[in-house]
């Protein structure tokens, strides 16, 4: 069998038919936008005889685009089937046998030819196909000639747009298969479908009634074809209707509509052209009907110039003020106007007639009535004002101050001005001329020229949004306090639970180097541990907690602070314990009062050896005796309230079974006999036992309660905080956008993690200061908070913001700016 390749397709010279060898199915994996890219550009069909079932997959590619998908992320699971039921509909397409031969005769006119298009158009695709119809000795021959297909916009577009887009393409394809078939030279007829009767009653009417959309295709359709050629049919008669909606390959190879149109084609008389009922109506033509109105204007109610794409009220004005030059120097018999620079005047007459614009626009019916010499309506947002037109053609507030000779004329008599985005343009120049002035001072400034309705909403505003009032005034974030932890109020043996700190330096007269106090604090029973160690290294403190642990046994569970050692402790300290490691749990960066009882018992370690040594001169051995002394009187301090009727609960009941260790204690000579050593010992767990009780019911239950922290922090992911730095002025605390929060066991945020110019970090809730930017008006009229910014473009402008606050140019002696050199980041 002799296969030859035509136009990219095989050809069958034996059968004389053609299919498509040429197509390779591959297992995927997993499917991506890229692969889904390569598999469309491998379909390779000049004639569109695969347009039914390729369209499905184009506009499957057209959804990845929509759902914003990359070139390389892997598509969901719906993406999948389909791909995979496409690339197995390849098997049926590969079976396909296609006539090649479209026509019975040759072209020498003695057979008659018609060519026939139908164009259709669905929310997901548009496209036409052409049909050659050949009528010999009375038999009809219909055969497919060729189709094209395009997907839908991605803007939304009515259907009879589309519909009438799909005309288009097939008016033009239309004159392509004339061309290239040359049947314009025998002189055959054509006719063209569509199931549109909107689409079809704007092809036939004239195109100058409709808008300019409709206009420009209409206009083309009816150059390349004739309007009396164009008919109706039903939906399900059009051929075109495969297309526009996708079928398997299955659906295509067994359509016999397809390769050869609609069974009423095929017949001697085909179907007469219809009358195509007048669709003119109003409510189905209002999108593309171009519609005449005639209105009265009145100058300035339309305003030419967006208000909204402007920032700075200073910058409206003189852009307003080069437009009225420019329309000035326009007009003859004018003095036209150097080009120099805009003078006090000009700008004046700009800035008034920018004023007189905006309120024609607002209130356009009340400066109509009183021009006419009636008074405003009661329902004018305006009326209890008693507005009157000044002589400067504005509308200005009567008041009760006219004549007060003191004042001036827009003092007495203040402009009227609508709530709008030029108010709030104003009201923020104004807020920088005050140099950041407050809502009161604000508002009594705009008063004595401008009356604008509520005003001090903008003034709040306007001071909310504006970052260097709120670097200066912002308040730190707040939060309610925390419950105590589960291991605090929990029974267990002294120091299982315990809070780790250092304090210190020391510097005894016989040691020529400092010494540190490293202080173990139990959570429960509140008794304490002290070491002294000769550094802050690691191996000192590993020695050091050794020795606590022979000495009061090992812990569980360890709170303590960010401290490198002791990170770097728990890490040791894993190694060698392995599965025995220790709950190590870390307290939020430079947030010391995460560790208030251990804090607590610092300052008590410090004041006690303060008031004991003075300026006293001990050795290392004389110190870290008094230092165990120290921890001794400590440990004898009470836990519940010192009454005159019982001796008060203490550590040392936890740790020695009396309140303290420095008194001295009679012990009771005892016969060493088995009995009196279980009366012994029944004695003490009977007095430890009421030492719990004591500690459950008296110290436990007199712990101070939720009085401190204040409402619920309002602070989120995204929002522009102040991250204050103790030690610096304000001015220097970095700006950082909030990109993760950390929630505590009662639900609320305790820390957060944040990102500045110096890069991403962990702080507590209480070390920031919430900057309430909400409506800070930029270029475009966007806000800062509007939600379609991400977390890292707040960054960027975050960052950007700071630095221009902190870093100000330099200038050499030459007036030149200096530029800072670029350093690589190796």
């Amino acid at each position: 069998m002799s296969i030859t390749k035509i136009l990219g397709l095989s050809w069958k010279t034996t059968g004389d038919y053609v299919h498509f060898v040429t197509l390779l199915s591959s297992e995927i994996g997993h499917c991506s936008k890229r692969i889904l890219l390569s598999i469309i550009a491998r379909l390779f069909d000049p004639l569109g005889l695969l347009t039914p079932f390729s369209i499905t997959l184009k506009v499957l590619f057209q959804e990845t685009w929509r759902r914003g998908f990359d070139w390389d992320d892997v598509l969901p699971n719906e993406f999948q089937v389909q791909m995979k039921a496409w690339i197995e509909g390849l098997d049926y397409v590969r079976d396909w046998k296609i006539l090649r031969c479209i026509s019975p005769l040759t072209w020498d006119g003695g057979s008659q030819k018609e060519l026939i298009v139908f164009a259709d158009a669905s929310e997901k695709a548009y496209g036409c196909c052409v049909y050659l119809r050949t009528t010999v000795n009375g038999q009809v021959f219909v055969n497919l000639v060729t189709s094209k297909t395009r997907v839908a916009p991605l803007k939304k577009t009515t259907l009879p747009r589309l519909e009438l887009l799909a005309a288009l393409l097939a008016a033009r394809l239309l004159k392509f298969v004339t061309s290239a078939l040359q049947l314009e030279t025998i002189g055959n007829s054509y006719t063209c479908w569509s199931d549109s009767q909107v689409a079809l009653s704007w092809i036939k009417s004239n195109a100058a009634k409709w808008k300019q959309f409709v206009q420009n295709r209409v206009l083309e359709i009816q150059e390349l074809t004739s309007p009396e050629r164009w008919h109706f049919c039903p939906g399900k008669e059009n051929p075109a209707d495969l297309l526009t909606r996708g079928i398997s390959a299955r659906e295509m190879t067994n359509s016999n509509m397809w390769l050869h149109g609609p069974a009423w084609l095929n017949e001697s008389q085909p179907r007469s052209d219809e009358e195509i009922p007048d669709w003119t109506r109003e409510e189905e033509d209002e999108d593309a009907r171009e519609t005449v109105l005639v209105m009265t204007l009145v100058e300035g109610t339309k305003n030419l110039l967006e208000y909204d794409r402007f920032s700075d009220f200073g910058k409206l004005v003189r852009v307003v003020t080069w437009v009225l030059r420019f329309t000035t120097n326009c007009r003859p018999h004018q003095e036209r106007r150097s080009s120099s620079e805009l003078s006090p005047g000009e700008l004046e007459n700009g800035g008034i007639s920018l004023l007189r614009c905006i309120q024609r626009e607002r209130y356009g019916e009340e400066i109509e009535q009183l021009i006419s010499g009636r008074e405003v309506k009661g329902g004018s947002p305006i009326s209890r004002l008693s507005p009157f037109i000044g002589r400067d053609g504005l509308l200005r507030m009567q008041g009760r101050l006219a004549f007060a000779s003191s004042l001036l004329y827009d003092e007495k008599h203040p402009i009227i001005l609508p709530k709008c985005h030029l108010t709030l343009l104003l009201v923020k120049n104004k807020h920088y001329m005050m140099k950041h002035a407050g809502v009161d001072t604000l508002v009594t400034a705009i008063r004595n020229n401008f009356w604008i309705v509520s005003v001090r909403t903008l003034a709040k505003k306007i001071c909310r949004s504006c970052i260097h009032c709120q670097r200066q005034d912002a308040r730190a974030c707040k939060q309610a306090m925390a419950p105590l932890l589960e291991n605090r109020v929990k029974k267990s043996p002294p120091f299982s639970v315990i809070g780790i700190d250092r304090a210190g330096p020391l510097l005894p007269v016989t040691f020529n180097r400092k010494l540190y106090i490293l202080l173990f604090t139990c959570a429960v029973v509140r008794a304490v541990h002290l070491e002294l160690v000769d550094s802050l290294s690691l191996e000192d403190f590993i020695l050091a907690f050794k020795r606590f642990v022979a000495r009061r046994g090992h812990p569980s569970i360890i709170y303590s602070d960010n401290a490198q050692t002791f990170k770097a402790v728990h890490k040791v300290l894993q190694r060698e314990l392995g599965y025995m490691g220790l709950d190590w749990k870390f307290s939020a960066p430079l947030a010391p009062w995460w560790g208030g009882f251990w804090e607590r018992l610092v300052r008590s370690v410090k004041s006690a050896l303060r008031k004991s040594l003075e300026n006293t001169k001990v050795s290392r051995v004389q110190l870290d005796t008094t230092l165990q002394q120290v921890e001794a009187c400590i440990n004898s301090r009470p836990l519940i309230y010192v009454g005159d009727d019982c001796n008060p609960l203490t550590p040392s009941h936890f740790l020695i079974g009396r309140g303290s260790a420095l008194s001295p204690s009679m012990v009771e000579e005892y016969v060493e006999k088995v009995s009196d050593l279980e009366l012994r010992e029944k004695c003490e767990t009977e007095a430890v036992s009421q030492f719990w009780e004591i500690w459950q019911d008296v110290y436990i239950k007199n712990l101070p309660t939720l009085t401190q922290g204040g409402q619920k922090c309002d602070i989120e992911v995204g929002s522009m905080v102040l991250v204050r730095e103790d030690g610096k002025p304000r001015l220097q605390w970095p700006l950082g956008v909030i990109t993760k929060t950390f929630v505590g066991r009662d639900g609320l945020i305790r820390v957060v993690e944040l990102k500045t110019k110096k890069g991403h970090f962990t702080r507590a809730l209480q070390k920031l200061h919430k900057l309430e930017l909400v409506s800070e008006v930029k270029g475009g009229g966007q806000s800062e908070s509007d939600p379609k910014t991400t977390v890292e473009d707040r960054a960027k402008a975050c960052t950007s913001d700071d630095k221009k606050l902190q870093n100000s140019p330099v200038y050499t002696r030459a007036g030149r700016q200096r530029r800072a050199p670029k350093k690589l980041d190796l």
